[in-house]
């Protein structure tokens, strides 16, 4: 049983280091994993981060381009804001010209005119009929420069209208020069403040703060995986350990193996000679049970003359059958004290299999002691009480019967209990074995008396 204990112990021993192997391969594993993952992580991350940089470029770019583009057409619209001021100069010069042209040609028609009527109605008296005939001509001329003048004023108001609406486009032009001055402004502003969020988004960018954080995470799973090294490598060192301590157990395991022979062979041997013991134990019943044929045979008529040497063998017997008890008594103790150290020099198991193995083979052998020591103190008793009986002068025939009568033993439930029990047997035989042999010195001694006496 300890041997299959021990095999037992060292099965659970593999299929521990075999789990704890699994457990470290799989945790190796997940490092690995863990590993992957945040190099993926991580190339995904710098991915991101240049597609920024190049969206962040292309942003920068195209906002120095709108830049530019602005630059371009303000630029455009000035020189063209210049040319609508010229022209609107060149108009304002060429309609003061024209209008004092006009106002210069239409006093010296008026004063023409003025002229004409004047002296047409100073000559209207003397020259009457003169006039008659030229008045149609005067007519047709006043007609003429009055369409003139007509015509003139109309090309005035032309003009003046002309000059009104170039001065409505040229101050159109300008408040629009001046929108777009603003929204230049506004847009170099604009400009400025979104180079400077872009300073500042590139200075404290998101990207920057995840990158800071994967930083850390990367530094974190390092520590990590530096720590799961670590314990593998205890781990390892631990499974190194384990299978020095299997080595270390199996050589104790072939070490206990063959203390166990030795140990069994030791017990063998000892049980043969308790069975021996048993044996001679058996004989000295036999030998008592011829004893009491011996007594039954003193008591007949006829054999007065020999009682006083039978007496003697008896006693003397007797005596010797005290002694072989003790000495068996003493043999039985040192047979027990002998097998407990046998049973404290095997090393314990662990289960409590084997250990209820050990102590029911032993309980067993004091179970079988016990007995066997109950029977001799049985017959003790019987041929104390047959010595008593022949004493007095009674029959043996009735106690004779009851010699082979089975004895009662109670089950032994501890060995110290059985030793116990075992050694109280035999002290209470040890006392009757005394007490009969006092009646047997007395008997002897009445027998001396009665044989002095006769003499």
């Amino acid at each position: 049983m300890t041997e299959a204990r021990l095999r037992a112990d060292r099965a659970t021993l593999k299929e521990r280091l075999k789990a704890a192997t699994d457990e470290n391969e799989l945790l190796r594993l997940r490092c690995q994993q863990e590993k992957d993952h945040f190099s993926r992580e991580y190339a995904q991350v710098e991915a991101r981060l240049r597609i920024a940089n190049t969206t962040l470029e292309r942003s920068r770019k195209h906002v120095e381009a709108t830049i530019l583009e602005r630059d371009v057409k303000i630029d455009q619209l000035q020189k063209h804001l210049d040319l609508q001021q010229q022209l609107i100069e060149s108009y304002r010069k060429q309609s003061s010209t024209m209008y004092s042209t006009i106002i210069e040609n239409g006093t010296d028609a008026l004063k023409k005119s003025m002229r004409s009527s004047f002296s047409r109605s100073t000559h209207a008296t003397n020259n009457q009929t003169d006039d008659d005939e030229t008045s149609s001509v005067h007519a047709r001329n006043d007609r003429d420069s009055d369409a003139r003048i007509h015509a003139l004023e109309q090309q005035v108001t032309k003009l003046f209208g002309q000059l009104e609406d170039e001065r409505a486009e040229a101050d159109a032009i300008a408040a629009h020069v001046d929108q777009q001055k603003a929204v230049n402004v506004k847009l170099l502003k604009t400009i400025k403040t979104l180079k400077r969020k872009l300073d500042e988004s590139s200075e404290r960018s998101s990207m920057e703060q995840m990158l800071t954080d994967l930083q850390g995470r990367f530094r974190k799973v390092s520590l990590e995986q530096e720590s799961m090294s670590a314990a593998l490598q205890e781990a390892n060192d631990k499974l190194a350990r384990a299978s020095d301590e299997i080595a270390t157990l199996q050589s104790d395991l072939a070490a206990k193996a063959a203390q166990l022979g030795e140990a069994s062979a030791t017990l063998t041997a000892r049980d043969s000679e308790v069975q021996s013991l048993l044996q001679k134990i058996g004989k000295q019943d036999h030998y008592i049970a011829d004893l009491e044929a011996d007594y039954k045979t003193l008591g007949t008529p006829g054999l007065a003359h020999v009682q006083t040497s039978a007496v003697q063998q008896l006693q003397q017997q007797v005596g010797r059958k005290n002694e072989e008890l003790a000495a068996l008594e003493l043999r039985i103790k040192q047979l027990e004290r002998e097998k407990a150290l046998t049973d404290t020099r095997i090393p314990p198991t662990i289960g409590d299999d084997n250990g209820d193995a050990t102590l029911r083979l032993s309980l067993t052998d004091l179970d079988q002691l016990y007995t066997q020591a109950l029977r001799v103190e049985h017959k003790a008793q019987v041929i104390a009480s047959m010595v008593a009986s022949f004493d007095d002068g009674g029959d043996l025939n009735a106690l004779l019967h009851t010699l082979d009568d089975p004895v009662e033993s109670p089950m032994l439930t501890s060995i110290p209990e059985g030793k116990q029990q075992l050694l109280m047997s035999l002290l209470a035989a040890q006392s009757t074995l005394d007490n009969m042999s006092d009646t047997f010195a007395c008997t002897y001694a009445k027998n001396l008396g009665a044989r002095c006496a006769m003499q």
